[in-house]
């Protein structure tokens, strides 16, 4: 096979491997770690949930949603820090979120705003250097989703700001998810943002850290510029 004939074998190899490339990008509805999602992609580009990482973890804890406010609400004070590199545990930790979802918008509404903001309790954690009350982080939301699983789950994005270095290895996003116990607009008439949600609460509720990937653009053209090299390289020689 001669040299050119390479390159277009290698470039049509490419060409191919797009639709894979591009149904590897992780998007909502990717069933995985029993959330029905592997990730988010959005205008802040393409993230993928590493269920197997490092997060921080909460059991049953109330939230509720009121659709004349549009305003998602949990307060709790169970949290625990679990996973990654950090070997001590934050219990109890103080996580606070508040997040404007407004419409339906059935599984992403139309996410206005919003902030998570994680504290250590009231003793601290005194091996890692944090203080009682802390702050440890403080992250902005900047994606939202709703889905009519069982149970039904609900979903954030949220971009971390560390004022403490003891949690980083969450790493610079991380996604909340509750399955949520409740009933909330199932069905036919599936609307979690337009309906007030009551009679229920999370089972549980996490912090799963949470990072960039590269677009599937991105993904297709380092693969043509490998067999680019590739064709440059035989050519030299």
């Amino acid at each position: 096979m001669t040299p050119t004939a390479r390159a277009l074998k290698a470039a049509l190899l490419a060409a191919c491997l797009w639709p894979v490339v591009a149904a590897a990008i992780p998007v909502i509805g990717g069933g995985v770690g029993g959330a029905n999602i592997s990730g988010w992609t959005n205008e802040h580009g393409n993230f993928a949930v590493e269920w197997g990482g490092a997060f921080m973890a909460a059991g049953s804890s109330g939230a509720s949603y009121s659709a004349a406010s549009s305003l998602f609400s949990l307060h709790t004070g169970q949290f625990a820090f679990a996973g990654g590199a950090t070997n001590f545990t934050l219990r109890p930790g103080e996580v606070s979120i508040d997040v404007i979802v407004r419409e339906d918008g059935t599984t992403s509404g139309d996410l206005v705003g919003g902030l998570a903001t994680v504290r250590a309790g009231a003793d601290g954690v005194p091996e890692a250097g944090i203080a009682g009350g802390e702050v440890v982080f403080v992250a902005q939301a900047i994606d939202a989703a709703a889905l009519e699983t069982d149970p039904w789950n609900v979903l954030f994005l949220f971009d971390v700001t560390y004022t403490h270095p003891a949690l980083s290895s969450l790493g610079d996003y991380v996604t909340w998810q509750g399955p949520y116990a409740g009933s909330w607009g199932q069905g036919a008439n599936f609307r979690p943002w337009d309906v007030s949600w009551n009679g229920g609460g999370f089972t549980f509720s996490d912090f799963y850290q949470t990072r960039r990937v590269p677009e599937p653009a991105t993904l297709a053209l380092v693969a043509l510029a490998v067999a680019g090299l590739g064709f440059s390289r035989r050519k030299a020689s």
